[in-house]
């Protein structure tokens, strides 16, 4: 469910503005990059956890020491599906991504330290950029009028 401010003269132009860029078509010459960052809590085992075995799941204990943070920073080039997490809103497609970082590469690991999160980290940003996956946000200006109930009187830039 969205959660959106108040329809403001200020907040639509700036969705409009937004949403407008990310209606334009794939263009080397002028990309579409978004950035985004997300904290990430670094944990170690404290104990060895249990691989999965015929008949039995994979164990870990609940117990882990704490080993610090890291900030995880994304880029994405969504129409061209291009990735890039580099260091260990409901409009930034960056958002997007570190959301699908998050719960598609780091999920309920314990990542003990920067070097482990880096590689990580990389893995996946290589496979989703080998894999051209690509970030489709299907929602236009003309859409974002009729779904947030607003018309727009001025003319875009």
């Amino acid at each position: 469910m969205w959660c959106v401010a108040e329809l403001d003269e200020e907040y639509i132009r700036r969705m409009e503005d937004v949403l407008a860029l990310y209606e334009k078509p794939l263009s080397e010459e002028e990309p579409v990059v978004c950035i985004d960052e997300k904290p990430v809590v670094l944990h170690r085992d404290i104990r060895a956890p249990k691989p999965a075995r015929p008949g039995h799941v994979a164990r870990r204990d609940y117990e882990y020491k704490r080993c610090g943070t890291a900030n995880v920073f994304c880029g994405v080039e969504p129409k061209a599906g291009r990735h890039f997490p580099k260091h260990g809103s409901w409009l930034n497609q960056a958002e997007i991504e570190v959301s699908l970082l998050s719960r598609r590469c780091l999920g309920q690991r314990r990542n003990p330290n920067l070097a482990t999160l880096r590689g990580e980290v990389r893995a996946w940003g290589g496979r989703v950029s080998c894999d051209h996956t690509m970030i489709e946000l299907n929602l236009t200006c003309k859409q974002a009028r009729r779904k947030l109930h607003y018309s727009i009187t001025r003319t875009r830039y």
